[in-house]
């Protein structure tokens, strides 16, 4: 595609049409029934883990404990036990990822549909969200390989001299400095795929009914050919998490941590910011709109049939008059 035949795509746009989006959704009228199915359907989507890092010095004591000896007769002693530990563990993280595609799909149901659904979309994008899976586990199991490289490096820097005193010397910090900075990179490399597959493939694979593969083939063209649009996209997501940042702390600060206090409670945080899950759902698949017709998901109509064939765009016809 060429300059002249490109689409004229903005990051500010979409904002105004998200907002209408939200209100319409959450607003228009205020059904309670409604915030808890969709914020159902936003914690199944969208549910994570929250990691706290701080910084300390290894007592001499638990550094005994972590000599490469003990190590080894430790895992000797209860090989069983470690083992059946990491298979429940992968076995859980699998499923996780398992709900959540099943998740992605019910949320951008809810969203384009303006209703409060789970059955029905649980059913309906079954062979989708079994394709998104795929994806998400690669993509999932190459990230806690990520994360175990970096754990496993701080810890080889620990037990591998035992004499050594309890922190870090300068040596050890420019030894890690390439390997961290190579595991930081990789992770930011994830952390893309993870966001457009979630803002721009799952649009694509509910328009078109087919697999993660070919969703991404599909994106992975207007990006070659719009490569700045895409660029853009991804540095307004810092402008709008940083804005987002700012009203949560607002929300706190003017709810004298009440807010803060049902943010951290599982299925209630995610009614209580479902303004902001919907936003941003909306804000995507506007941003994706912006490329043409057969992008968009709002002038569709959703089939009736379990598993979606490719949909049939039909002017003028959105998916609001498809259902009311």
């Amino acid at each position: 595609m060429t300059d002249s035949t490109a689409p004229r795509v903005s990051v500010v746009k979409p904002i105004g049409l998200s907002l209408r989006r939200m209100r319409e959704v959450l607003f228009g009228p205020f059904d309670f029934k409604k915030w808890l199915c969709l914020g159902f359907c936003s914690a199944v989507a969208g549910s994570t883990a929250s990691l706290n890092y701080r910084l300390f010095k290894i007592s001499p004591e638990i550094k005994d404990l972590l000599s490469w000896n003990a190590l080894q007769l430790y895992v000797q002693q209860h090989i069983f036990w470690i083992l059946f530990g990491l298979l429940g563990g992968l076995l859980i993280f699998l499923a996780i990822i398992w709900v959540n595609c099943r998740g992605s799909f019910m949320f951008l149901h809810g969203v384009v549909l303006n209703c409060a659904e789970i059955k029905t979309p649980w059913k309906k994008y079954k062979k989708l969200a079994g394709s998104l899976w795929v994806l998400n586990t690669l993509v999932g199991l190459l990230s806690l390989l990520n994360i175990c490289a970096a754990i496993g490096i701080v810890f080889w820097s620990i037990i591998r001299n035992p004499s050594a005193e309890n922190q870090f010397d300068t040596l050890d910090i420019l030894h890690l400095i390439p390997l961290v900075g190579t595991l930081l990179v990789s992770a930011f490399f994830f952390g893309i795929i993870r966001l457009f597959t979630d803002a721009f493939v799952v649009p694509i694979m509910s328009l078109r009914g087919g697999t993660w593969r070919s969703a991404w083939e599909e994106l992975a063209g207007l990006i070659t050919n719009h490569p700045w649009r895409f660029i853009l996209f991804l540095l307004f997501q810092v402008v709008l998490g940083l804005g987002i940042v700012l009203v949560i702390l607002t929300v706190i600060v003017c709810t004298f941590l009440l807010g803060l206090i049902l943010m951290l409670i599982p299925y209630i945080g995610s009614v209580f910011l479902l303004p902001i899950s919907v936003f941003l759902r909306s804000y995507s698949l506007y941003y994706l709109a912006q490329f043409g017709e057969s992008y968009d998901v709002f002038s569709v109509t959703v089939p009736s049939s379990p598993h979606p064939p490719k949909l049939q765009n039909h002017v003028g016809e959105g998916l609001m008059g498809s259902v009311q």
